[in-house]
């Protein structure tokens, strides 16, 4: 005896579209919670590099009576005849041992400049970068932000930067810089003179500046009110030429998006995250006063001399303390101003960071 059987029934096209609009709905509520999951776990890691960078920064202070110099001019035969030279070493080279990479820091020659050019005490010229490149070529992992879009730069091969000598440069880049204060001390430094300087560079009110060092009992701020080091990444889609690498400070100089960027060291003048002017700023022949936003208002736009974070909002410190603080972008620019500061005596309210 056959047996009867039930026509199998089939989606039709309407409950197959509604099936799929419901999946395109919950993809679509999905989405940004997996995106904010990511951004807080790549803002974790960001916050672990600075932790890292102030301990660090302490362990050097430590063992050396105190913490390192921003940058100095040129090599170390360059000083002090010469140590208004651009080709400076910075403090990213420094305190590469207490980050476990002393493999890194060994080597480097500290005797000659990062790049191409002239030791100042014999006038001898050469490609400089050859003589650095194993530790250029080397990307830090602790120097960048996985939120920075450039932390996958396409170093330029040992290969490249030996056989163009002359030409070719070997960078690797990072995703901050040391907190200099409100005194300009790169662009005018470098391209005038004035009385009040060392080698021709002016001592920061921060902690960090060019040819100057500073003891931990300098901060007398207190180093849970003073900032040391901040997120300045590049800016986004900005194209890939030669800036914002630890290798490398000193200087200010023209920058691919027809302005001015100083390297290594930022000022906490400009409002967080600020956009670039695109121009020189022809008012920092004033270093002294720039801060000063009743006299001059657009200090607060130059975003190419101050910090900016990838991060929603605002960008990661690192305080002297070695916590690591949140500072928003619509933070009071006097309040601002005040924790990049090592000695101002300026009252920092206790909400600062909320």
């Amino acid at each position: 005896m056959s047996r009867l059987r039930k026509a199998r029934r089939g989606f039709t096209l309407i409950e197959l579209l509604v099936v799929i609009a419901i999946i395109g709905v919950l993809i679509a509520l999905l989405l940004p919670a997996v995106q904010a999951a990511r951004e807080a776990a790549r803002r974790a890691q960001c916050i672990n590099n600075l932790k890292q960078m102030g301990l660090a920064l302490h362990n050097y202070e430590s063992a050396n009576g105190s913490f390192p110099t921003g940058m100095f001019g040129g090599g170390i035969r360059d000083v002090p005849t010469a140590c208004q030279s651009i080709n400076s070493h910075t403090m990213w080279s420094m305190i590469l041992p207490y980050i476990e990479a002393g493999n890194i820091y060994n080597s480097i020659n500290f005797m000659i400049p990062v790049y191409n050019g002239a030791i100042a005490s014999n006038g001898s010229t050469d490609n400089w970068a050859c003589y650095q490149v194993t530790a250029w070529a080397t990307r830090n992992m602790f120097y960048l932000c996985p939120s920075d879009q450039y932390n996958r730069f396409d170093l330029r091969s040992i290969q490249t930067v030996l056989g163009s000598p002359g030409s070719y440069n070997s960078y690797s880049p990072t995703s901050y810089a040391a907190v200099a204060g409100t005194v300009e001390c790169l662009w005018y430094g470098y391209w005038g003179t004035t009385t009040m300087t060392y080698c021709e560079a002016i001592e920061p009110n921060g902690m960090f500046g060019k040819n100057y060092t500073y003891k931990i009992s300098d901060n007398t701020d207190g180093t849970s009110n003073t900032l040391y080091v901040g997120e300045t990444g590049r800016y986004v889609n900005e194209p890939l030429s030669v800036f914002n690498f630890w290798n490398r400070g000193g200087y200010a100089f023209g920058d691919d998006i027809g302005g001015v960027r100083i390297q290594g060291i930022a000022y906490t003048v400009p409002t967080i995250n600020a956009k670039p002017t695109g121009v020189a700023p022809p008012y920092l022949n004033d270093p002294f006063n720039w801060w000063n936003l009743s006299v001059y208002p657009q200090s607060k736009n130059e975003g190419s001399f101050g910090f900016r974070g990838y991060h929603p909002g605002g960008a990661n410190f690192l305080l002297g303390d070695g916590t690591v603080k949140f500072v928003k972008q619509s933070v009071n620019l006097q309040v601002y101003q005040a924790l990049g500061t090592r000695a101002g005596g300026e009252l920092i309210p206790g909400d600062t960071f909320n």
